[in-house]
């Protein structure tokens, strides 16, 4: 099996501080912004970026202490990397004591993915439906749902599953069943709202 290549600046943890800050800082802005970490895709711009400084900030402090904790020959750097971001994402929502719902007042890209709850648009249905009075209507039934609710559809869309649902939110195992029933339970009130809207939510499940 051929072993995987790591950064070069790893070399230089003890020898060239300048050099490791600046390829460190490139590869981790390359590797979040490219492979951006499951629970960072729901935050907003500013606040994906000031994570992305505290992950960087973290790995760099006290003469790049968590660095070099990476052992070379347990597994790739890149994977190591991304396993830290991802958890301290998870952290940094907790710390803040954030929740995962869809806002109220969205930027155009968050807006452009209102429907990515439970859609995947195809030419046909944009032509059945009008899409601004759409995402209204859509937007109107998640704001009037459960915050529960609001924060199970909104991890679903971004393919959480219901195991890891319950390591986000800390919460027993045996909640994997109960969060997938739940989880059913919220997309039957959202189709029930929105059927009473005249939106037939088979005409975008079965695209």
């Amino acid at each position: 099996m051929c072993k995987s290549v790591n950064p070069e600046f790893l070399k230089y943890l003890d020898s060239d501080p300048d050099k490791v800050f600046k390829e460190f800082y490139q590869f981790a802005i390359k590797l979040l912004t490219q492979k951006t970490p499951r629970p960072m895709l729901s935050l907003l711009y500013d606040d994906k970026n000031d994570i992305i400084q505290e992950i960087i900030y973290s790995c760099v402090k006290d003469n790049f202490a968590k660095l070099k904790k990476f052992k070379q020959d347990s597994k790739s750097f890149t994977s190591w990397f991304y396993v830290l971001a991802h958890n301290q994402t998870i952290d940094f929502y907790r710390k803040r004591n954030r929740t995962w719902e869809v806002e109220r007042t969205t930027t155009n890209d968050e807006d452009k993915n209102l429907l990515d709850i439970f859609v995947n648009l195809k030419e046909d249905i944009l032509k059945k439906y009008d899409l601004i009075e759409l995402k209204q209507i859509v937007r109107n039934a998640l704001n009037s749902m459960k915050k529960e609710c609001q924060q199970l559809l909104e991890m679903a869309a971004h393919e959480f599953t219901p195991l890891e649902v319950v390591k986000f939110l800390r919460l027993p195992k045996e909640m994997n069943k109960s969060i997938s029933n739940k989880l059913k339970h919220c997309r039957k009130i959202l189709k029930d709202m929105l059927s009473t809207e005249g939106v037939v939510i088979n005409d975008f499940l079965n695209n």
